[in-house]
């Protein structure tokens, strides 16, 4: 055999790249099996089950209304697809998420290819199969995840052709593909400042021309910003702030989120799908050693920026302006039952990766062939075992209650955990098990309105419904506009068979108030008031309701809400003829 072809051999695309992507793409297949048995869980109900793009003429709300949480349009549009193609199996939306990640890592290699990265492949691989983008992959709402860091990588390959050949067109695509990637979500929002630090690692310099190229990302990142800004703070969180209110303790928490967020980079153990809040006293100078710390990096590998310290000050850069949305100076809905989360660092976390596997390459190439080997030895292990935690942190995304049983273990201070864990009981009909969990969230949380709310269903389906009232009541005192306690009550009220607690008038006022509310458009609550027109003897209003909330429910793809509307409606439409007999 003739040894010399073997250089041409490997030289050809099928194993150059061909063969190396196939291997990715399995691996990472391997590691993702499990999210083909999981389902919706924790605000997939509000992004996906029960999202208004699903509705008729969702998708134009989606693109040019504000009656959504969040002004993401190609995430919305994602689902809508989806949707029309599956309908609600989320098994389907579980794969797209998948495809999409592997089409983020398989961009990841190009860009660190594109970037003179050693070992490209190899550290797109293990962000393929890290644990810590479990979070990101097996949760469905994390689609805007995935969409956004698809194209902010899309906009770095065009954007880095763009200034190799001077092309307009590549620097328009990167234009577009930022757009894209912001209308998937704001998080991609740094990416100018990434733009710059990307002609500084190619160039060595940012130049006057780099400054007005980045004009028009800067635009983009701006204007789409500010909508992010406004849908979460008047959507999202309904006007209200989920900090405490002190700059000092937000300035303190940037070097704690930092340094946390590379701690799990690293060791990704003990993931939590919730972790605990962190108590940050800003007179205490010790809470600003982190800060510190980050600062020191900076100042010291801007001194050696023209030898070693330069790839380190790289990758900080990337590092911290990717987090930058989510250090907590600007308000996010989800920091209100945490300071942190895994799916924060998706798109950031590549700066780690890299950093790690281009210093153990450079490591390998001083010591020899041996070094080589024992590296890629441990490389293969480092896969191995990070694509097992990823498979096992899978599993931990089901359903709601072994999501929310592993969260409790692992942070049992969380009253959005006892509140969680205890619906998905509810659901379940494992009352006796729901009703101490939500207890806790209402001591936790007095002011928690679901808490209070499925706390009424758990005892409703008890048959203790004069303590169901009080916190169905509880729940209205607390949100007064909110239409599911109403529902919830008017149901109760309208379909009870106690003389003490039947109200059919009460019913009837709070299911039309309940369905003002929502527009008419929730077939649930449509189906409650056509109990209640039925409860006071309505039974020809009671017909027509049912038939609208009948269809609406056909329309979203609610396989059993249809089957109890259409039971509900051959009993109304008894009682119609009954009557009219």
């Amino acid at each position: 055999m003739r040894t010399d072809l073997l250089p041409n051999l490997m030289q050809r695309p099928i194993c150059k790249f061909v063969l190396p992507a196939l291997l990715l793409v399995i691996i990472t297949a391997v590691a993702y099996l499990p999210v083909r048995h999981c389902g919706f869980i924790f605000d997939d109900r509000i992004m996906l089950t029960e999202n208004p793009v699903l509705a008729k003429n969702g998708l134009y709300k989606a693109w040019f209304t504000t009656q959504q949480f969040n002004y993401w349009p190609i995430t919305w549009t994602s689902y809508w697809i989806e949707h029309n193609i599956w309908g609600l199996n989320p098994a389907g939306y579980h794969i797209v998420n998948v495809v999409l990640h592997l089409l983020c890592s398989m961009l990841i290699w190009l860009v660190l290819k594109r970037l003179k990265i050693p070992c490209a492949w190899l550290a797109a691989l293990i962000f393929a199969v890290h644990p810590v983008n479990v979070a990101s992959v097996a949760w469905i709402s994390q689609r805007k995840n995935l969409l956004s860091m698809l194209f902010f990588l899309m906009t770095l390959l065009w954007y880095m052709g763009f200034d190799n050949c001077g092309k307009k067109k590549f620097y328009w695509l990167a234009v577009i593909s930022f757009i894209l990637a912001m209308l998937s979500k704001g998080a991609v929002a740094p990416l100018p400042v990434v733009l710059l630090i990307v002609v500084w690692w190619l160039h060595g310099s940012i130049r006057r021309r780099d400054l007005v190229r980045s004009l028009s990302f800067f635009a983009v990142s701006g204007i789409f910003s500010i909508v992010e800004i406004w849908f979460q703070y008047t959507k999202a969180m309904g006007g209200k702030s989920v900090g405490d209110g002190s700059l000092l303790s937000r300035f303190a928490g940037v070097g704690w989120a930092v340094a946390f967020y590379f701690y799990k980079a690293i060791l990704p153990f003990n993931l939590s799908f919730i972790y605990q809040r962190w108590q940050i006293n800003p007179t205490n100078l010790l809470s600003y050693v982190p800060d510190l710390m980050l600062l020191g990096s900076v100042v010291l590998f801007w001194r050696y920026r023209r030898n070693w310290g330069r790839h380190l000050l790289f990758a900080l850069g990337y590092y911290v302006a990717m987090l930058l949305p989510v250090l907590g100076f600007f308000d996010i809905y989800f920091f209100t039952f945490s300071p942190v989360a895994d799916h924060y660092q998706y798109i950031s976390i590549i700066a780690v990766i890299s950093l790690v596997v281009a210093t153990a390459y450079v490591i390998t190439q001083k010591f020899g062939k041996w070094c080589v080997r024992t590296m890629t030895v441990s490389a293969a292990v480092i896969i191995v075992i990070l694509a097992t935690l990823s498979w096992q942190q899978c599993h931990i995304y089901k359903d709601k209650e072994t999501l929310w049983t592993d969260t409790l273990r692992k942070n049992s201070d969380s009253w959005i955990v006892y509140l969680n864990l205890g619906a998905a009981q509810v659901q379940q009909g494992k009352y006796d098990e729901a009703i101490p969990h939500l207890k806790n969230a209402i001591k936790l949380n007095p002011s928690s309105d679901k808490a209070q709310i499925n706390l009424g269903m758990a005892l409703a389906s008890k048959g203790e419904l004069d303590e169901a009232i009080e916190h169905f009541n509880e729940a209205l005192r607390i949100s007064p506009n909110w239409p599911a306690p109403m529902n919830f009550l008017a149901w109760l009220l309208a379909t009870t068979q106690s003389p003490d607690i039947f109200n059919p008038k009460e019913a009837l006022r709070l299911g039309k108030k309940a369905c003002e509310l929502t527009g008419y458009q929730d077939p649930a609550m449509l189906d409650t008031l056509a109990a209640a027109y039925a409860s006071a003897g309505r039974f020809s209003k009671a017909v027509t309701v049912a038939e609208r909330a009948l269809d609406l429910a056909i329309f979203a793809k609610k396989k059993k809400l249809v089957e109890d509307i259409q039971h509900h409606l051959t009993l109304f439409k008894v009682g119609k003829a009954y009557y009219e007999k």
